[in-house]
């Protein structure tokens, strides 16, 4: 199967030569590529039964790999389910005037940070006008993405919200050149695996990617329309990777932010308060280990060998990265 990280491998010196970027996106890129390589080492496993040997090889966790979204799915649903409130909700979503853009590119971690603070100030001033009957404090998350389905450069926030809070939605609409309103959920176990496809994503997974040429990619994408038709797109490579790295984000830069009775100074004290009052439990932790990397991942299971099927396959030993150009730093 095709993946981004065979396009990175195929093109990036190409892409290199030609943009010249910084050497953040140069080691990322090369990350993702070598992720679950023998360049990141691996953990072997042996048959006991006919002695034969699976290496299992290190992922890199970069939150830009599309190969290592899972876990981190994984932990942050569990950990959202503790927190929820069981009310429906409502998923915002504030944009920005095309126009915009290029200032954007040029300024990507103060803007972002703006945008980030202009959605939460007009949420934070909607609830506690008292000219919309809400008078109270908002609880809500917001995560930006800085793609379009043709893997395009459009930033904007996904934001959730705890009904209840009709007025301020409403309101909100109309305001059609920022915000756009989906209708609220059912409950919070339905909402957050939904969310979660939002908060840990990247420009574009794997399973998007048709084919990887030796001049080209071609990739799958969902029009707009009511259909959502199912279209494809062919770029050359190296314009393919220019637009995948133009979602690498700033060094440290937060892209999933709390705010109001969700925020972590405020959540401890007043979930629980918020819970009492709606006579509701949080859910039941599940006290399961979630796996970190593909290792434990695959170590989660028992797995029996392929090659005589009579026994399990055992961690033997670790094999250390293979000899290979430094990452850039």
């Amino acid at each position: 199967m095709a993946e981004v990280a065979e396009a990175i491998t195929r093109f990036s010196s190409s892409y290199i030569e030609t943009y010249k970027p910084p050497p953040r996106v140069r080691g990322i890129l090369a990350l993702i590529g070598r992720c679950r390589t023998a360049a990141l080492g691996a953990r072997m496993y042996r048959c006991e039964n006919c002695g034969y040997e699976l290496p299992v090889y290190n992922s890199c966790g970069d939150r830009h790999c599309p190969r290592c979204l899972g876990a981190r799915r994984a932990r942050w649903v569990e950990q959202r389910e503790q927190e929820l409130l069981p009310l429906p909700y409502f998923h915002t979503v504030f944009t920005l005037p095309h126009e915009l853009h290029g200032l954007m590119r040029a300024n990507r971690r103060e803007l972002y940070d703006l945008l980030f603070a202009a959605a939460s100030e007009t949420l934070r001033k909607f609830g506690a006008d008292p000219r919309h009957a809400l008078e109270g404090q908002l609880g809500f998350v917001t995560v930006l993405h800085t793609w379009d389905r043709k893997l395009g450069y459009h930033p904007h926030l996904h934001v959730l919200i705890a009904a209840g809070f009709g007025s301020l939605l409403d309101r909100l609409h109309e305001k059609n050149w920022v915000v756009y309103t989906k209708a609220p959920f059912g409950g919070p176990r339905q909402l957050v695996r939904y969310l979660a496809r939002y908060i840990h994503r990247v420009g574009i997974c794997d399973q998007r990617i048709l084919e990887v040429s030796d001049s080209a990619v071609c990739f799958s994408y969902r029009e707009r329309d009511e259909e959502q038709t199912l279209r494809t797109m062919t770029l050359e490579g190296v314009e393919f990777l220019r637009r995948f790295a133009q979602h690498i984000l700033p060094k440290g830069f937060t892209r999933i932010r709390f705010y109001g009775f969700w925020s972590n100074s405020l959540k401890g004290k007043h979930l629980p308060l918020i819970r009492k009052l709606l006579g509701s439990e949080p859910c039941p932790e599940s006290g399961e280990q979630r796996p970190t990397d593909c290792v434990m991942e695959f170590e989660a299971y028992e797995h029996i060998c392929p090659k005589c099927g009579g026994g399990p396959l055992l961690p033997d030993q670790r094999l250390l990265p293979s000899t290979g150009p430094p990452l850039p730093s």
